[in-house]
C-alpha cells in the first residue's frame, strides 16, 4: 500500500497517530516509533509545544526530510 502523501502538508504538526502505523506516514508500531525517538533515529517531539504539555507533536517539515532522507538512502543508512 502506498501513502497518499498530499493530504499532508508539509509545514505544521502531526500526532503520532498521523506520522506511525498501517495508515501514517511511516510503517512502523507505535512500540517501535518511540523507541527510535528515544535512541534518536527518529526526529525529536517539538519541545515546549503550544498546544500543550499533554500533547505531542513533531515538526511536519521535520518528519518529511525524515521520509526523503531514508528514500534516499534507504532505513539502514539513516
Amino acid at each position: 500500500m502506498t501513502t497518499d502523501f498530499s493530504q499532508f502538508k508539509r509545514h505544521g504538526l502531526l500526532r503520532v497517530k498521523q506520522i506511525v502505523g498501517k495508515d501514517g506516514l511511516i510503517p512502523i508500531s507505535y512500540s517501535g516509533w518511540w523507541a527510535g525517538v528515544k535512541i534518536g533515529k527518529f526526529p525529536q517531539p517539538i519541545a515546549g509545544n503550544p498546544l500543550g504539555s499533554k500533547i505531542t507533536v513533531w515538526s511536519a517539515e521535520a518528519i518529511f526530510n525524515y521520509i526523503d532522507l531514508v528514500s534516499k538512502n534507504g532505513a539502514d543508512n539513516v
